[in-house]
């Protein structure tokens, strides 16, 4: 596993311009607290003359207008589980079947990218316009999130990164660590410790803990080695497959 390529999944806008929901003439949606109808020209984060605000979209399935009390993981009259949230760039309403989410998008009418998942911390469903990167949440929460070979997405402490992390899911074990390009990449277990690449910028180091500090880190080549601790120790490649 050279790269935490995402796999890229598109979502589409609930646009202006459709003829299913023509939002220049009004859409009436009945508030999610006093279940009072009310007209509106907009879908999203919306207001009731009674006061308090709520989120509105249609549902992927039954294709009818919903409100909740905030965006995120949304369940439908209907039975219909999916996600629905604002881009964060063009700030259009767009939903996805439940499925998809946790994960990486690609927003159809911007381009926008995005990371859209739960924080481990908070709890609070947020997006992320980066991936492959560490993630700050607004509660102070650092935490790494990508794709797994299974397909499913996981996410794990900054703290774990650099190291060897378990997929919960599938079990899977690979080595994740931090390129000198920025990116977080993974490897296949094995690959640790060693000479790693990554194929995205060409970049080559050697990835060891420190025999006596033993934290993880980044040298140019194999040889007389000395650690951010202070201590030197020398590493032929037959040494670091041991």
């Amino acid at each position: 596993m050279n790269s935490n390529s995402p796999k890229n999944r598109k979502i589409k806008s609930v646009r202006d311009d459709d003829d299913e929901y023509d939002l220049r003439s009004g859409i009436n949606c009945r508030c999610f607290y006093c279940n009072l109808e009310g007209t509106y020209l907009s879908l999203g984060n919306l207001e009731h003359s009674c006061g308090n605000k709520f989120f509105a979209c249609p549902c992927p399935k039954c294709r009818k207008i919903g409100s909740w009390a905030r965006k995120g993981a949304l369940r439908c009259v209907c039975g219909h589980s999916f996600y629905g949230d604002i881009c964060h760039s063009c700030g259009d309403v767009f939903v996805c079947d439940e499925s998809l989410f946790p994960g990486v998008f690609v927003h159809d009418k911007c381009g926008t990218q995005f990371t859209a998942m739960v924080c481990p911390s908070c709890k609070e469903i947020g997006h992320w316009d980066v991936s492959g990167r560490i993630l700050h949440c607004k509660c102070g929460a650092r935490f790494f999130a990508t794709y797994c070979r299974c397909g499913k997405f996981a996410s794990w402490p900054a703290e774990a990164v650099p190291g060897i992390l378990v997929h919960a899911s599938c079990g899977e074990q690979f080595y994740c660590d931090v390129c000198p390009c920025g990116d977080i990449v993974l490897w296949n277990k094995d690959a640790f410790p060693g000479m790693l690449s990554h194929k995205n910028c060409g970049a080559k180091f050697l990835a060891l803990a420190c025999p006596y500090c033993h934290k993880i880190s980044h040298w140019n080549s194999f040889g007389h080695l000395r650690c951010l601790c202070g201590k030197q120790f020398k590493v032929t490649p037959e040494q670091s497959r041991k």
